[in-house]
């Protein structure tokens, strides 16, 4: 398994985004810092949550700053077999999470940190596709995969 979010230099370049974009000032990083060793909640989930920063104001850039698409969750189609399949708990904590599979032989991935190469090559071995990277928060991550997992427990539930 990958810890393809984990390195304190990827935590420090997307804390260097958020700050050099002119979403957080230094102690709104700091509040949300201490809450994720408190909570567990990413950086820019609790930002998100607590009002500081615009969630598609955050995707857009992270979009313009990673030259790539944004993907929207919550219409996208996901594959459920694809995510449930993986360790959800690793799309979580990675920031990172399959959609689907592509015409083109690749898998869609969303993602809330950068795809740079080690990340790349980590997920690729993980989901042993190909990927294509696609801009999602945490949050959003967080919530689609909360809802294919729940959505397989209403399945069973109900039969």
């Amino acid at each position: 398994m990958t810890t393809a979010g984990r390195t304190p230099a990827r935590r420090d370049a997307f804390s260097t985004l958020l700050l050099e974009s002119g979403l957080v000032t230094q102690d709104q990083l700091d509040l949300a810092r201490a809450r994720k060793d408190s909570s567990g909640a990413h950086v820019d989930e609790t930002l998100v949550t607590e009002g500081v920063v615009d969630p598609d104001l955050l995707r857009r850039v992270m979009s313009r700053s990673w030259g790539i698409a944004i993907v929207d969750l919550e219409t996208e189609w996901i594959d459920p077999d694809l995510v449930r399949n993986g360790p959800h708990s690793l799309y979580i904590g990675d920031n990172w999470m399959p959609v689907h599979d592509q015409a083109n032989g690749t898998v869609l991935v969303a993602t809330a940190r950068a795809p740079h190469p080690e990340r790349t090559a980590e997920i690729v071995a993980t989901l042993a596709s190909p990927v294509e990277f696609a801009v999602a928060t945490s949050l959003d991550i967080r919530a689609a995969v909360d809802r294919v997992l729940a959505s397989r427990k209403r399945r069973w539930f109900f039969g």
